[in-house]
């Protein structure tokens, strides 16, 4: 039996096991980026903290991606796409809400120009769709 509330809830928080047997209930919306440090990953937080979750990276990757708008934009690190304020694909950079800028690998650099570029189009029909509507 399943609990509905808990499904919505679950859908829409993160929750990562912190070092000590804590956990942390996060809105996507707070977290920045995810780093792989070794058998565990590094949270910075849109507040600026840190925080290490008792997990490596691998252990999140593919649900941080599928459901929370997350990108990889090098083996070791995943940033949430609602930060991201400036992608510089000749320089192979993003900078972040926080102002930080992270670099982009060789391997990672096509799927992320075809990400953004999805993204520009889907803003631009926006921007038509509400142009029409407002006529």
């Amino acid at each position: 039996m399943t609990n509905k509330y808990l499904e919505t809830w679950v859908g829409s928080k993160m929750c990562f096991q912190l070092v000590g047997a804590q956990y942390i209930v996060l809105s996507p919306m707070e977290v920045l980026s995810v780093e792989a440090d070794g058998q565990v990953c590094l949270l910075t937080l849109a507040d600026g903290n840190r925080i290490t979750a008792a997990r490596h990276l691998g252990y999140y990757k593919a649900g941080l991606i599928q459901n929370f708008q997350f990108i990889e934009v090098s083996k070791s690190l995943l940033i949430n796409v609602f930060h991201n304020v400036k992608y510089a694909p000749r320089e192979r950079t993003i900078q972040l809400s926080s102002g930080q800028v992270v670099s982009v690998s060789k391997s990672k650099q096509e799927v992320l120009n075809k990400v953004f570029k999805d993204l520009h189009n889907l803003w631009e029909m926006n921007i038509s769709e509400t142009t029409l509507a407002d006529s």
